[in-house]
């Protein structure tokens, strides 16, 4: 054999043994990468099926209150419920459990009872339990408690009720209420309003380490808000109201001793600041009101009675606006609108006094008197003056709804007592100045229209036609100087058909 063949002879050996070896190492690799495929297909497969046994597991061991027996939770959540929040609960049969979104039993048409008295029926109290041992219905704990769709009936006994209530430990679990409705009664079980609760909730906190109600409500028909709470060691009361209505903020501080509370409020509205005085006891709340602005404007005092409830509200103030009383826009209209008024039950006696009326330099006097009964508002016996012209008074007055407008109907009577100046405002011609000693008319005012109609006018106890067809419509221009204008233009025209 020469060289040549044997170099070609190995040289073609050594590359069979090349590639065989390739082979070799190519199916080793495949059966490694399958046997690793597999093992890992294995490892998943045991991950997945030990996530399941563990939902199961956990779903078992939640849903084992399930078949607790219903009397034995009912007894233990209502003793529970006893112990926690002093408050009696009284169920019924209705009774579901769920697992989530937390482990909770949904209680329905519940009862709450003071003594022999059920004072709230619920249609809905949720309460969440605690997860520790479920293997016995014994070890069984109540967590946070949601009560929706109550009734609460309130009177002089139980007002104190959801105040009472801060005195718990909320530390560890919440107490909230949705949706529901509070009927403040008196000891007729006459309803005297109804408060709408939109949400209720106490808490612990944990910077304040004082418990906390916060409570978003409604009452005719005004959203508030306020944040409460209180320190049994110096017995003070604190609180925060907002009536976004108003733009007003309302924060007290109140001192109480057994049933005596006293204290003050601050008031910020529209960067205006004032203050009240408050006392209550012996179910008779008295409010001093206080200007705290340097230009002192206005001072007044209520009482409140609660036994039978009445209101007497006195008042004075250095200059009113006219548009606070009559501007559509204005608050006290819109309170008028929202009927806060009108409640059968609501007795009021109001009586506010005013040095100047603004933006008329010569309007002077008023005396605003405003009395409510039995859902009826009137201004009787409001009086005013203008200059030392004539003196104006209201009577058979009343305030109403008509058509989603709110009227105000009256009659109006004038005593003049210097005509010779008021012919010379109205720049009268001369010839057309008569005697006059006495004007009386009925009047039919539009808030939402600002327009007033004025009809039967007698002057000096003669009845004049063409001056009510003339004086008909008054309407409210958009300024000052407009309504001087026009006033000044109709005044004449009347005073002219008047005097032939």
């Amino acid at each position: 054999m020469n060289k040549h063949s044997y170099l070609s002879k190995l040289k073609k050996n050594i590359s069979l043994f090349k590639n065989n070896l390739n082979i070799k190492i190519l199916k080793k690799l495949d059966q490694n990468e399958k046997k690793g495929n597999k093992l890992q297909f294995i490892s998943v497969n045991r991950v997945l099926l030990s996530i399941i046994i563990f939902i199961i597991l956990s779903l078992t061991y939640l849903s084992i209150p399930i078949l607790y027996n219903k009397s034995k939770i009912q007894s233990l959540v209502k003793n529970q419920l006893q112990d926690r929040y002093d408050i009696k609960f009284i169920f019924s049969t209705d009774m579901k459990y769920k697992l989530l979104p937390l482990p909770s039993y949904t209680f329905e048409n519940v009862k709450i009872s003071s003594g022999d008295i059920e004072f709230a029926s619920i249609k809905k109290l949720s309460i969440n339990i605690i997860i520790n041992n479920f293997f016995s219905s014994k070890n069984l704990k109540i967590k946070d408690i949601f009560i929706k769709d109550a009734k609460f009936n309130l009177n002089k006994k139980n007002y104190d009720f959801f105040f009472n209530l801060l005195d718990n430990d909320f530390s560890k679990s919440k107490f909230k209420v949705f949706d529901s409705l509070i009927f403040f009664k008196n000891n007729e079980d006459e309803v005297l309003l109804i408060n709408k609760i939109k949400k209720m909730e106490y808490h612990y906190d944990t910077k304040k380490l004082q418990n906390i109600l916060n409570v978003d409500n409604e009452v005719f028909n005004i959203p508030y808000s306020f944040e409460i709470y209180k320190n049994k060691d110096k017995k003070k009361i604190f609180s925060k109201i907002k009536i976004n209505f108003l733009k007003s903020i309302f924060e007290s501080e109140l001192d109480y001793d057994g049933k005596i509370y006293k204290g003050v409020i601050d008031i910020l509205a529209n960067k205006n600041k004032s203050l009240i005085n408050l006392k209550f006891e012996n179910d008779e709340l008295v409010l001093e009101l206080i200007d705290k602005m340097k230009d002192l404007n206005f001072n007044f005092k209520s009482k409140i009675f609660i036994k039978p409830f009445f209101l007497d509200l006195s008042g004075e103030v250095k200059k009113m606006k006219l548009s606070h009383l009559i501007d559509r826009n204005s608050v006290l209209v819109q309170f008028l609108k929202t009927e806060i008024f009108n409640n059968q039950n609501l007795n009021i006696s109001s009586v506010i006094k005013a040095q100047k009326i603004l933006p008329y330099q010569n309007l002077k006097n008023l005396l605003l008197n405003i009395k409510i009964r039995q859902g009826l508002i009137d201004l009787d016996d409001s009086n005013f003056s203008w200059s030392n012209y004539s003196d104006f008074k209201i009577s058979n007055s009343l305030i109403y709804f008509n058509d989603n407008n709110l009227v105000l109907n009256g009659k109006m009577n004038i005593d003049i007592k210097n005509y010779n100046e008021i012919y010379r405002f109205f720049q009268t011609p001369r010839n057309f100045r008569k005697k006059i000693e006495n004007i009386k008319f009925e009047f039919n005012y539009n808030f939402d229209q600002e327009m007033i109609k004025i009809s039967n006018i007698t002057i000096d106890n003669q009845t004049n036609q063409k001056i009510g067809e003339i004086l008909n419509k008054l309407v409210s221009q958009e300024n000052v100087l407009q309504n001087r204008v026009y006033l000044k233009n109709l005044i004449n025209k009347a005073i002219k058909a008047y005097s032939g």
